[in-house]
């Protein structure tokens, strides 16, 4: 897994398991996007989505990062 693909003209990034936040940013800043998220870099996308990682005050506040999630599927490894 560990997938991070951009879609820049439908402006949306579909991320597998295994990407830190950093590669994120790497990857939609490219194509001049960004995402509101938390601060720390080595932090997993999928668990900074879900909120179990420190981000910003505001984000924290607000929950940004759950509502700039289309989707998700939940993978129970069986």
């Amino acid at each position: 897994m560990c997938t991070l693909d951009v879609a820049q003209d439908r402006r949306v990034a579909r991320v597998e398991p295994g990407p830190l936040w950093g590669d994120f940013d790497v990857a939609t800043q490219a194509f001049g996007l960004a995402a509101p998220a938390g601060i720390v870099t080595h932090t997993g996308v999928a668990g900074l989505t879900l909120g179990g990682a420190s981000a910003g005050s505001a984000t924290i506040l607000r929950g940004d990062e759950s509502k700039a999630a289309i989707g998700d599927e939940l993978l129970d490894g069986s």
